[in-house]
């Protein structure tokens, strides 16, 4: 049986970030739905096997990721360099916001700082509804307020078109992959030494770092289009 929950909250997990992603990003989600849901369900039963079956529990988040951004790359058909961007918006956003719901937890003596090795302690189970109830608020007002990325090509992308990397694509692509790699291991590192407020800190400024940059190569591109089309109006 507690190998069903873990499943269960794993893909609601997986579900949490792409809705998020996707809405950030201002995908259609239910002409991606099928897939979706097939993606849940790999990774579902992906971490069950590393982590339930297997026992390597260090690996579980890097490979997560990984499959996050692989799923969004052959099932989603998304360009390599915007599914890393992508994934890493999602994942530190849920990040962030699961860091946050422990932290309370904890001043609130709800969740022991111990209790973060048990993936089915009942404690966890909660903050993980928690947080991924949070999460499809989020993305439902994202969706609703139309605060989304709007210069991100509609999937399936055109892998035969090579398009060049521009500076702001490298400085949000390399942040992408850094902060990803830190904060796998930071989380990694926070559940065995019981670290949840550096581990919360830490999150919180990666996923700012990501949308900041994220948004600011949105409004650069506006902005760039804005300029070609009066130029192209004035030789009009």
């Amino acid at each position: 049986m507690d190998y069903v929950i873990y499943f269960i909250l794993d893909c609601l997990d997986t579900l949490a970030i792409y809705l998020l992603m996707m809405t950030i990003f201002q995908y259609p989600i239910r002409e991606y739905l099928r897939e979706i849901m097939i993606i849940c369900a790999t990774l579902g039963v992906s971490s069950l096997l590393i982590r339930e079956v297997i026992g390597f529990i260090s690996i579980d988040p890097m490979v997560h990721i990984l499959l996050l951004v692989l799923c969004l790359r052959y099932i989603i058909k998304v360009r390599l360099y915007r599914a890393i961007v992508i994934t890493a918006t999602g994942t530190l956003a849920y990040f962030a916001i699961q860091a946050v719901i422990s932290l309370s937890g904890t001043i609130g003596d709800f969740l022991l700082s111990s209790d973060l090795y048990s993936s089915h302690s009942r404690s966890v189970q909660v903050i993980q509804l928690i947080s991924q109830a949070i999460t499809f608020l989020l993305a439902f007002l994202v969706s609703k307020h139309d605060l989304g990325v709007t210069k991100f090509v509609r999937p399936p992308h055109d892998f035969y078109i090579i398009n060049p990397i521009t500076k702001n694509q490298m400085r949000l692509l390399l942040t992408s992959i850094t902060s990803l790699i830190i904060i796998s291991i930071a989380f990694y590192y926070s559940v065995f030494h019981h670290k949840v407020v550096l581990f919360t800190m830490l999150a919180l400024i990666l996923c700012l770092l990501v949308f900041i940059l994220t948004y600011r190569r949105d409004r650069i591109v506006s902005g760039h289009r804005s300029i070609e089309k009066d130029n192209a109006v004035g030789k009009e």
